[in-house]
């Protein structure tokens, strides 16, 4: 056990002269694809919120809605960055996995304030809260709140991952350059 290599590494040069990162455009193109379907899926359900009028009555499932919005994001980002389809889809476990390679949930549930912390736990635990019909007392204003926190999470999530989408293809093509692949 203490002989064993470590599983990551700063860059891909400590693998070994043996290993090589396979870059192949049509890896990421499955990439981008995987990206697209888990953004589409949280724009969506933010669009969702804004059109349909049962939010508004309901706290819980604003909550809820912007829980899985969250959650989407998260797993299209850790299976861009890390190619990693994770088993369990816990928020506070994928925020926190998303937090090693991105800025994104450190900028948006940074937990100095109260109000943050607050916001993070209902999010968080909102299909537990719909579940057993508990409710803390959940506000519009939290509700309101919430949706900006997705919507600004979503953004900021989708800047950062089309930088990455960048790189990727930049190395597809170095890929597809240094192996003479035709289109």
């Amino acid at each position: 056990i203490t002989q064993s290599q470590c599983a990551y590494y700063a860059s891909e040069k400590n693998y070994g002269p043996n290993f090589q990162v396979n870059y192949h455009p049509l890896m990421v193109a499955n990439i981008e694809k995987i990206w697209e379907d888990r953004s589409s899926k949280a724009g969506y359900l933010l669009d969702l919120m804004e059109h349909d009028g049962f939010t508004n009555y309901d706290f819980n499932i604003t909550l809820t809605i912007v829980r899985l919005a969250i959650e989407q994001t998260c797993i299209g980002m850790v299976q861009v960055f890390w190619e990693y389809k994770p088993k369990q889809s816990s928020l506070s476990y994928l925020l926190h996995l998303c937090s090693h390679f991105s800025k994104t949930p450190t900028a948006i549930f940074h937990k100095t304030t109260y109000d943050n912390q607050r916001m993070y736990h209902l999010i968080c635990n909102a299909k537990r809260m719909l579940r057993n019909n508990k409710n803390p007392q959940v506000n519009g204003d939290d509700s309101e709140t919430a949706i900006k926190i997705a919507e600004e999470f979503v953004r900021l999530a989708r800047e950062e991952v089309s930088e990455h989408l960048k790189h990727l293809r930049n190395l597809a093509g170095q890929y597809k350059k240094q192996y003479n692949l035709a289109d």
